[in-house]
């Protein structure tokens, strides 16, 4: 449904002038010509900063393979669009490229309204009318309020990525009224763009994964504002009256009395846009309500129109933009050029990868900013292909290419978990499918349940000699691991070492330091391991999960997660609040400090989050909906559940924004058959 006509060449020139022109602007010295790159010319680019635009570099350096363009976030208006600096690092030369968050916010979201403007509005009688009426003035201007409060309750953030940056309050702060006003702007036009389309948004909803849409100099999405514009839509007596929202309320109570009272920063890196970067009451309150009306937003528009999704655009759409992500990777990967408008124009969260290379021999994100959460994409896909293969019994050529490129994204991505789940949900949909009766059904399951868990076995085997056949070092893996990690190997420790070396984990817990050195779940995981209670030839909780670690290549990562988690009794019942990273982080020394290290559990993020009570609920919600939905799209459910539990593909919007859109329609569908 997209408009072919004068509008759609009025919008296509639009498109391409905001690419082009912002990056052309050179309005410096006269007669100052610009220069190949190498190391000759290094001084000129030195010297002559903020005076060459970044087309007018890249005409001059075609065919250098020695450049890398990089984001300068912490340039002026001035230097917007061109050359502000350049390192000579070995071989390479860093180029970076002026971005300022004034700029970014208007141009970027301008660039995506017109993207979405080219699906046709919708002009069907049994569309509800209220979402195609303008949302209230009064509610744009708390959400561009809401967002512009993110400057002085993140104001580490924002000093460290813009250089005009003023947290001072006072209505000669131009530096605020300015980011105010451009979310005024960007949130009205959103509303009279977007809003009257929102019908049809779902049927488009895999482009997400292509235009990512995070402010490049922000800690903000251009999505996550959009929808919580919409949840103030859904704010009325009922819905504040929902357990849910109940429950949250009273969550939000525990998290500000248990919050920290250390103003920490966490480096966002590349979950930028969806997460806390600083530990303060103010910024805690500003997630505890976007999140709120985020998911309150998302939730609105799912309920209203997930009957008018059309599965066939839907699933061609999923095709092409996987297959997109997937060209734009390798051309970003081929030209560095490339690779900067990807980041710019598409809102990554961190640039895509420069090279072919798989990153130490193990995953190639491309266009992502995750390889787990583009292949767990991916993987949605290519099932959703091979269900409407099987049922219509036909597939296009066009298809069948774009299939191919999906696929070998995912094969890129080394995600072996996607390629298991593919097989294990193919596996049972047409054993339930081909099999007519219930009991034998029930048969074909068990016995293919114990098929897939020998051949996995025997894989693990082959690829793990020796270990894996080693039950003691598998049931102690984890334990081995979270004790690795923790403070008492900040240096060498060779008494504490033997001890683990030879499995002495009582002698740990005499130690006179073990209260302070050890976190509070390192000490739960050792002491329920040498726990007397353990049931005999029944492996205790601490051996169950070392175990399973093991067998999905989690051990180092959740090992490294043990020995940093150290909740108390509120924390862990409750979390610390949404998206909030720093009382993790910050909370417990060990021995490792450097760079972002994530849970890699979808599972453990909500525990940070939300706690026990969060994971309960979640959990019993989920699989509440599993097993009592009719709809066919249970399987990507279960799909999407097997994968989260390895992977933090939450903490990225396009992720969550599908996770939650398949747990919605498989809540409310009554049919069995997508159709």
């Amino acid at each position: 449904m997209i408009i072919k006509n004068k509008y759609f060449w009025i919008k296509l020139a639009l498109l391409i002038f905001l690419i082009i022109v912002p990056f052309s602007l050179n309005v410096g010295k006269d007669g100052l010509e610009t220069k190949y790159l190498e190391v000759s010319s290094l001084s000129f680019y030195q010297t002559e900063t903020c005076e060459i635009s970044f087309f007018d570099f890249w005409n001059h350096n075609i065919g250098n393979k020695n450049i890398i363009i990089k984001a300068d976030y912490f340039s002026s208006i001035d230097c917007f669009g061109k050359v502000n600096g350049v390192d000579y690092l070995g071989e390479s030369f860093n180029v970076y490229i002026g971005t300022n968050l004034n700029i970014n916010l208007v141009l970027q979201s301008l660039f995506w309204i017109i993207l979405i403007s080219f699906i046709k509005i919708p002009t069907k009688d049994n569309l509800n009318v209220n979402i195609l009426k303008s949302t209230p003035l009064v509610n744009i201007l708390f959400v561009a309020g809401l967002f512009t409060s993110q400057i002085f309750t993140e104001s580490k953030f924002y000093f460290l990525y813009n250089k005009n940056m003023d947290s001072n309050l006072g209505v000669d702060n131009f530096f605020v009224l300015s980011i105010f006003l451009g979310f005024l702007i960007i949130l009205k036009i959103s509303d009279d763009v977007i809003t009257p389309r929102a019908s049809l948004l779902l049927n488009y909803l895999p482009f997400i994964f292509l235009v990512i849409g995070t402010y490049s100099s922000s800690n903000m999405n251009f999505y996550i504002a959009y929808f919580c514009l919409l949840g103030t839509r859904n704010i009325n007596l009922n819905v504040l009256r929902h357990k849910f929202t109940l429950i949250y309320i009273v969550s939000s109570i525990v998290w500000f009395f248990n919050q920290s009272s250390i103003n920490n920063y966490f480096d966002v890196d590349k979950i930028r846009g969806f997460v806390n970067s600083e530990n303060n009451p103010g910024s805690l309150m500003f997630w505890i309500i976007v999140f709120y009306l985020f998911l309150n937003g998302l939730i609105y528009i799912f309920n209203k129109f997930d009957h008018l999704i059309n599965f066939e655009i839907l699933q061609n759409n999923f095709l092409v933009a996987g297959s997109l992500t997937v060209i734009f990777g390798f051309l970003g990967t081929l030209n560095s050029n490339l690779n900067f408008l990807n980041f710019y124009v598409f809102g990554q969260n961190k640039n895509g990868m420069n090279t072919f290379q798989s990153v130490a021999g193990n995953t190639w994100r491309g266009f992502s900013s995750s390889a787990e959460a583009i292949g767990e994409f991916y993987g949605v896909a290519i099932l959703i292909s091979l269900y409407f293969i099987f049922k219509l019994k036909k597939v296009s050529p066009f298809q069948v290419i774009l299939i191919g490129i999906n696929f070998y994204g995912l094969l890129k991505t080394n995600d072996a978990a996607v390629l298991i789940s593919i097989i294990i949900i193919s596996s049972i949909y047409l054993t339930l499918q081909l099999t007519t009766s219930s009991k034998n059904a029930t048969k074909v399951l068990l016995g293919l349940g114990v098929f897939i868990f020998l051949i996995l076995s025997i894989l693990y085997s082959v690829f793990n000699p020796g270990i894996s056949r080693d039950y003691d070092f598998l049931s102690e893996n984890l334990l081995i691991e979270s004790l690795k990690n923790s403070i008492y190997f900040e240096s060498e420790n060779l008494y504490v070492e033997n001890l683990i070396k030879n499995s002495n984990y009582k002698d740990i817990t005499y130690l006179d330091d073990y209260d302070e050195r050890l976190s509070n779940s390192t000490k739960a995981l050792l002491e329920n391991y040498i726990s007397d209670k353990n049931i005999k030839f029944l492996p205790s909780f601490s051996s169950t999960i070392s175990i399973g670690s093991s067998l999905i290549n989690r051990t180092d990562k959740w090992g490294l997660f043990i020995a940093r988690y150290n909740p108390d009794i509120l924390e862990l019942t409750f979390g610390s609040g949404p998206m909030q990273f720093n009382n993790f982080y910050n909370s417990h020394q060990i021995k490792f400090t450097d760079g972002l290290i994530l849970p890699h559990s979808s599972l453990l993020n909500t525990l940070l989050f939300f706690g026990m009570t969060g994971v309960g609920f979640g959990l019993f919600w989920i699989l509440k909906i599993l097993f009592t939905t009719n709809s066919d799209l249970k399987y990507l459910l279960l799909f999407y559940i097997l994968n989260l539990l390895k992977s933090d593909s939450i903490l990225y919007v396009s992720s969550f924004i599908l996770f939650i859109f398949i747990i919605n329609y498989c809540r409310k569908s009554s049919y069995g058959v997508i159709t």
